[in-house]
């Protein structure tokens, strides 16, 4: 039997294909979800020079990247991502 309060994790991977764009939308809405409790977050090399042309990104410094907005004030950080900082 299922249990209801069980908090989920997701694993997000980020390759070099184009689409930061979506990668970034999705870790906002996996952060605001509050099913959601841990999130992780793999990107690979080429991956990585995609977030750095398409969002200005540099996801390789972890302690760079802010939380996300105040939807997620509340809970504790799970994630990496100046990804989650839209336009």
């Amino acid at each position: 039997m299922p249990q209801e309060n069980v908090l989920k994790t997701i694993v997000v991977g980020v390759t070099g294909a184009s689409g930061a764009v979506f990668a970034r939308s999705t870790l906002q809405m996996l952060e605001a979800d509050a099913r959601v409790g841990k999130i992780h977050l793999v990107i690979s090399g080429s991956g990585l020079k995609v977030l750095r042309e398409e969002l200005g990104v540099d996801a390789t410094r972890t302690s760079a990247i802010p939380r996300a907005g105040p939807a997620a004030a509340d809970r504790p950080r799970r994630h990496s991502p100046d990804l989650l900082d839209g336009d």
